[in-house]
């Protein structure tokens, strides 16, 4: 009876240093220090960036990027890095679409420029912007396989494709990505294992807010896309010309939107 207790008491370590070394279903891919759905003031916060290391911030009604330059990231220095977040919950509104268009006649200059400088100590963040990804660009002479093996302690192992669907409200055809010696790809679950059967039309009516090319065209079919589109997914790219890596969680958002008001009582 000793002898069984003790190979269970083993057995039971075992799985569980196994399950420690793994990432599981329903883990989350992030930038580093840092979680999906952050304001701009908690991923600041989180990464110690002060505002006087910004170089630029992009405000939109919808949007909100700041753009850093010099930014050390897996043990290496970036040319430059972008931190992108939206307001999710806006595009649930009523009449998205003439309301931005009145928000852009009427603030053209909102679109049509960086801040800067003053301007961007002075920047006040909507806390309704939440973050969902991340552009890095490395120079030409970066070694990438540096960064990979710092990415690999982290992340784990590769997958071996994701299709990219690129834009919110976009008409753009995913674009399929496939490991190789120029391209890594790190990816969680598809949509499709965490929509629950009996949400499906829920979901699918919620998400033509995002993309309103769902069930009009042959690759927007809604089972077919949720059958291949990522909740979350990072690539890594060493390309002549092109070093660069890519951290995109628009479909956690977007889900994770969806599911507050789906499962409301």
């Amino acid at each position: 009876m000793k002898k069984l207790t003790v190979f269970l008491l083993f057995l039971i370590l075992t799985l569980f240093l196994c399950s420690c070394g793994q990432r599981q279903p329903d883990q989350h891919w992030e930038f580093p220090e840092t979680s999906w759905g952050m304001n701009m003031e908690e991923v600041m916060n989180a990464l110690n960036i002060q505002k006087e290391e910004i170089s630029y911030i992009h405000p939109t009604f919808l949007s909100t990027l700041f753009h850093m330059e010099d930014y050390k990231l897996f043990g290496t220095r970036a040319e430059s890095i972008d931190f992108h977040f939206l307001n999710f919950e806006a595009y649930l509104e009523e009449d998205i679409e003439n309301k931005l268009l009145t928000i852009r006649q009427e603030n053209q200059g909102l679109f049509d420029q960086n801040l800067y400088d003053d301007d961007v100590r002075l920047f006040q963040q909507n806390p309704e912007h939440k973050f969902c990804a991340v552009d890095v660009n490395y120079a030409d002479n970066t070694d990438m396989e540096q960064v990979l093996k710092e990415m690999k302690k982290v992340y784990g192992d590769t997958i071996p494709h994701v299709t990219v669907y690129e834009t919110q409200m976009s008409s753009m055809q995913p674009k399929e990505y496939k490991n190789s010696e120029q391209i890594h790809i790190w990816g969680t679950d598809v949509l499709d294992s965490r929509i629950a059967k009996k949400d499906s039309e829920a979901y699918r009516d919620g998400w033509k807010h995002y993309n309103q090319k769902i069930d009009q065209i042959d690759w927007a079919d809604w089972d077919l896309f949720i059958q291949n589109a990522r909740m979350e997914w990072i690539l890594w790219i060493n390309e002549e010309n092109n070093k660069k890596l890519r951290f995109m969680a628009l479909h956690e958002g977007i889900y994770r939107t969806l599911q507050e008001q789906i499962s409301a009582p």
